[in-house]
């Protein structure tokens, strides 16, 4: 009975050291595969943060872009208006100078009425300088064939001519300030191409 009571203890220990065993065994399985499911769960929360992440910083760029965009169309429009107004402080002087000279109003006056229907009625402003140095007698003397009749009107303030046209209500103005803005017309869109090129 004893090596029943020694054989029992054995088989009981062995019993029990395997159902441990197993026990064991299966504690750690569940345990790896617990720990499998936490990194595999880490992982997807780390690659969500990591693509809602790019995805921030990509709209971040997008508005960085955007603002970036605006900041420098801003700045060329400065530039561009910069130079325009530097070319029109540049370009007034010359133009009120020319003005100033009998010769080139009577040439503009010629090549303007040119220009019109004959036999119109026009009403002629003279610039300060010229409307002193031209009397009605010189400005009918520019037109000896009938092309038009033009009367003297009330002087200009600066340099150059208007001539209205008195049926039509129809203004031509040679100034310094109509020939700048004719030339900044001009030059603004071909101004805006070279800025945007560069």
């Amino acid at each position: 009975m004893a090596q029943d009571v020694a054989s029992f203890a054995r088989i009981l220990r062995e019993e029990g050291i395997e159902a441990a065993k197993t026990e064991a065994d299966k504690i750690t399985a569940e345990a790896r595969a617990r720990a499998e499911s936490l990194v595999r769960e880490a992982v997807a929360v780390q690659r969500k943060k990591q693509e809602e992440g790019n995805r921030e910083l990509v709209q971040m760029r997008q508005r960085v872009e955007a603002e970036l965009h605006l900041v420098a169309r801003d700045v060329i429009l400065q530039v561009k208006k910069r130079i325009e107004h530097l070319a029109m402080s540049l370009l007034q002087p010359s133009v009120k100078a020319a003005l100033s000279s009998p010769e080139v109003v009577k040439t503009c006056l010629v090549e303007v009425i040119k220009g019109q229907q004959t036999g119109q009625n026009w009403e002629l402003s003279l610039g300060p300088t010229v409307g002193k140095q031209l009397s009605e007698q010189i400005v009918q003397q520019l037109f000896p064939r009938g092309e038009a009749t033009v009367q003297m009107a009330e002087a200009l303030r600066e340099e150059g001519f208007a001539l209205r046209q008195i049926k039509e209500q129809m203004v031509i103005e040679v100034t310094p300030e109509s020939v700048s803005d004719v030339f900044r017309r001009i030059l603004s869109p071909e101004l805006e191409r070279y800025l945007q090129a560069k």
